[in-house]
């Protein structure tokens, strides 16, 4: 239970720990995310009271005080914000409240959330068994073939979206793995990758049997990142 303890705080503090965002807003203007739980980022001010954000539909041309989703003031530059709906389209901001009560309010930045058809009743449903609900601890669990993250409710907070097709017909996908800078490992046959939790590509493993010598590789499970850097993953000898 600590190790995955352990992943749901790596999950929330990625971007902050990967991206020179000092002065930043994110996320970033125009941002296709495939997870929900969201770090908001804003500038700092050293004669900050307190900072509020505010999160709306894209669709709402002028909100009102009651259109928003989210209004919630914070004392640091950084808020975490949850279950924000799939496939839906939000614009925001943040507005600075100086000791002097000056309010300092931003330009809108829009962001999107994708969606995945693993949220569609009818073809999946996730279920979880407790032995002692009183003991349920936090944190998300990864679900491989799933392809995507649950939350302890059974809720995705990440995802393998639509855009990702090629992820999303791979023949299978195992073995997904998080490490303390934000990066994901996993085998996507026949192919083994590590990626950004946006789904980019920062390494993609040899195909053409470079190191088994055969016509392909064969890549398997217990794929991993060493702390040197290298990789190490199991395939199949036929």
């Amino acid at each position: 239970m600590e190790k995955l303890k352990n992943k749901y705080i790596l999950f929330f503090f990625m971007v902050s720990f990967i991206l020179p965002i000092h002065g930043q807003y994110l996320p970033k203007d125009g941002a296709k995310l495939n997870y929900n739980q969201i770090y908001f980022e804003y500038p700092f001010n050293k004669d900050a009271k307190f900072y509020t954000v505010y999160i709306t539909f894209d669709s709402i041309a002028n909100p009102t005080d009651k259109d928003f989703v989210v209004k919630q003031q914070e004392k640091s530059p950084l808020l975490l914000v949850k279950n924000l709906k799939l496939g839906k389209k939000y614009k925001w901001f943040a507005e600075t409240t100086l000791h002097s009560n000056e309010k300092i309010k931003s330009s809108y930045f829009y962001f999107s959330i994708l969606n995945t058809k693993m949220t569609n009743p009818k073809l999946y449903k996730a279920v979880q068994h407790y032995n002692k609900k009183n003991k349920i601890q936090d944190g998300i669990i990864w679900c491989d073939i799933y392809r995507c993250a649950v939350d302890r409710d059974g809720n995705i907070v990440w995802f393998m979206a639509m855009e990702h097709q090629d992820l999303i017909n791979s023949k299978t996908v195992r073995d997904i793995k998080l490490y303390p800078d934000g990066s994901m490992t996993f085998v996507h046959q026949p192919y083994a990758s590590r990626m950004d939790i946006d789904l980019n590509s920062i390494w993609t493993a040899p195909y053409k049997g470079t190191v088994s010598e055969s016509d392909r590789e064969d890549y398997h499970h217990a794929f991993n990142m060493l702390p040197n850097g290298n990789y190490m993953i199991l395939g199949n000898e036929k």
